[in-house]
């Protein structure tokens, strides 16, 4: 009787430390969304949704530091304007949005990636294009890369409230192509 008394015990406390592992999972799951590394014309529809998850359990390490997902934008590439920056579709981008004290103006240096929103038809669509410098309205002017590795000037500038963010990570994942 005695020893079932015991068995009981462990097996609660092993019942026990299942849920709350699983819990912990479900909670931790961040939702990937899409950033658009191309031509607005040829985005594949997904705009902002994907069926993919990230969990705290997905480790991800940069310069031999642990980084916690949940202290950045992350987002999955879509297309490949941004190949010849080490940025190719299905990548996973870890972006440090602005907050709304922030001098962007201040903190964007050439050469930074950046996360723009823009509005496209009747949605926000969210991309990335290098940052080149300003022009004599103050509107920030961006690139991306054509297949040769050559810059293509954005379409048109943005305005500086556009810019949400800046791309500090990017990781290869098993969506990369």
């Amino acid at each position: 009787m005695e020893n079932l008394v015991y068995v009981i015990i462990v097996a609660v406390i092993i019942i026990g430390m299942m849920i709350s592992v699983w819990y912990l999972y479900k909670k931790s799951l961040i939702k990937l969304k899409t950033v658009h590394a191309g031509s607005a014309n040829r985005r594949t529809g997904n705009d902002d949704s994907t069926n993919l998850k990230l969990s705290l359990f997905d480790t991800f390490y940069h310069q031999g530091r642990k980084v916690n997902p949940k202290d950045y934008e992350v987002r999955i590439v879509e297309q490949d304007c941004m190949e010849a920056r080490g940025i190719a579709d299905g990548d996973i981008l870890f972006i440090k949005m602005f907050s709304k004290n922030d001098n962007k103006e201040a903190m964007i240096k050439k050469g930074d990636v950046l996360f723009i929103n823009k509005k496209y038809e009747d949605k926000i669509l969210y991309k990335i294009r290098e940052f080149e410098g300003y022009n004599a309205n103050g509107e920030v002017l961006t690139f991306s890369y054509n297949k040769d590795g050559s810059h293509s000037p954005s379409s048109s500038p943005h305005s500086i409230d556009r810019i949400d963010g800046i791309v500090r990570m990017g990781f290869k994942s098993k969506w990369s192509r």
